[in-house]
């Protein structure tokens, strides 16, 4: 059967065609795009959920949210920016509290001078929770 079209019908059928095949080529790089971008998300998230402390933080928000709230307070209010005057040994009237602070900071693998934190400690007249925030505050 012969078919008979007019050049202006061909070249408006063709123009159609390649526009539909031009749009679909722009979906598909869309298509590509999103994937790349899926397959970026997916290897940070598998990255981030390998942190043993990301997962550990993740359980204690879930079990525990309450805590986040009262970490988050202990460490962003009453920060303390006062200057510490280095203590001769000698004068040190805390060990006790000392001790619990060494204590305390190794559960958090922080480290001090043993002069630093006596020299905190009476500072803060023997305050645990005023010298520990300090020694956080400025790890």
């Amino acid at each position: 059967m012969k078919h008979i079209f007019n050049k202006d019908e061909c070249n408006d059928n063709n123009t159609h065609h390649t526009d539909n095949q031009n749009d679909n080529n722009q979906n598909d790089n869309n298509q590509n795009d999103n994937n790349q971008n899926d397959n970026n998300q997916n290897d940070n998230i598998i990255k981030l959920f390998s942190d043993n402390d990301f997962t550990y933080l993740l359980k204690i928000c879930l079990t525990k949210p309450d805590l986040i709230n009262k970490v988050s307070s202990y460490i962003m209010n009453g920060n303390i920016t006062t200057e510490i005057k280095i203590i001769d040994e000698y004068d040190f009237k805390y060990n006790d509290i000392y001790l619990q602070l060494v204590e305390l900071l190794n559960k958090l693998n922080i480290t001090k001078d043993e002069i630093e934190m006596k020299s905190v400690v009476q500072h803060f007249e023997g305050n645990l929770n005023l010298s520990l925030r300090y020694l956080i505050t400025k790890y």
